[in-house]
């Protein structure tokens, strides 16, 4: 008897054990999850502050950046201009920009020519001589005469008559390359009212070549045909 009524006093013990067990997992998983929420809650502010603080920071550096190529863009209009290098599609016959090239501009009008013929030279000729010999004033017009030289002991592929005055298209290339780069017909500043060429010491004279066009004086106000 005594052992049964044991047994049965050991049920309530045991269902008290079990509440308590219960009522403190509950309890701590309130305070595991309420803690992880407000972990996960500040992780996300955390991560939108730091976000808020790169973008401010990228919107500074962009002012920045804008403020600095407006002025750059300002010295380059006051102190340079861009002359173009004139070309050919070769395939259409079609006139285009090769590229811009800066002058300064300080610099005399007979500087500027000579700063553009080397460019031309270097970027367009494979460095074959041209020099601008002088700018002769007649009739209140500005003409420059421009020499080509070639290299000594080079013929071909590096010269002018072995190379780029030779066919119908590269001769209509290079006609067209050396005219509307030296006359820059469309730029508004002070410059020369024509070109005329002269090659190795002699001006060139039409018939000496059959696929050029660089005879005579080419004025900047008509289109060369």
């Amino acid at each position: 008897m005594n052992e049964q009524n044991n047994s049965r006093q050991t049920y309530p013990r045991n269902s008290a054990i079990i509440w308590k067990i219960a009522i403190t997992a509950i309890i701590t998983a309130f305070i595991v999850g309420g803690g992880t929420y407000w972990w996960h809650k500040s992780g996300l502010e955390k991560i939108r502050n730091e976000a808020s603080k790169t973008q401010e920071t990228l919107q500074q550096q962009i002012k920045e950046l804008q403020t600095e190529l407006t002025q750059l863009q300002q010295k380059i209009e006051i102190t340079d201009h861009f002359l173009k290098i004139h070309t050919l599609d070769p395939n259409t016959y079609e006139g285009k920009i090769d590229f811009y090239v800066a002058i300064p501009q300080d610099l005399s009008l007979f500087a500027k020519l000579k700063l553009l013929a080397d460019k031309l030279s270097r970027l367009k000729f494979r460095g074959l001589p041209i020099n601008v010999l002088k700018i002769e004033n007649g009739d209140t017009k500005k003409i420059a005469i421009v020499e080509l030289e070639e290299k000594e002991g080079h013929y071909f592929p590096s010269s002018w008559r072995g190379n780029y005055f030779q066919g119908s298209t590269g001769g209509t290339v290079t006609t067209a390359t050396l005219v509307e780069t030296f006359l820059q017909r469309d730029y508004k500043g002070d410059w020369i009212d024509g070109v005329e060429f002269y090659y190795e010491g002699k001006p060139i004279v039409a018939g000496d070549w059959d696929h050029i066009g660089l005879s005579g004086t080419i004025y900047r106000q008509e289109k060369q045909q």
